[in-house]
């Protein structure tokens, strides 16, 4: 992990890095540039309230989104345990979702 100047960043940058929230993604839900982002994390720039406001509200999305996405991940494996050494055609149960 690279240090900058003064060693501090923003907690955000922290959580964002430890629940591997990319920028890009971060951007994507924000609206705001990943070079923008970035600059608020590292402390280069402190940002607006409403820029704090955006980023709270979008890793709150990205985290509720795999969560959901986990939970749905859980209810297919289980209900596929049974077949997981089966053998399938794997470009149908790619688009299958299988």
């Amino acid at each position: 992990m690279e240090i900058y100047t003064d060693g501090y960043v923003c907690q955000f940058r922290i959580l964002r890095r430890k629940y591997s929230i990319t920028l890009r993604e971060l951007a994507q839900y924000t609206g705001i540039s990943s070079q923008y982002i970035s600059s608020v994390e590292l402390c280069q720039t402190t940002g607006s309230a409403a820029s704090h406001k955006q980023i709270e509200k979008a890793m709150q999305a990205i985290l509720e989104s795999r969560q959901t996405d986990a939970e749905k991940n859980l209810c297919e494996f289980c209900s596929l345990r049974k077949h997981l050494f089966d053998k399938v055609q794997e470009s149908e149960a790619i688009k299958g979702g299988k």
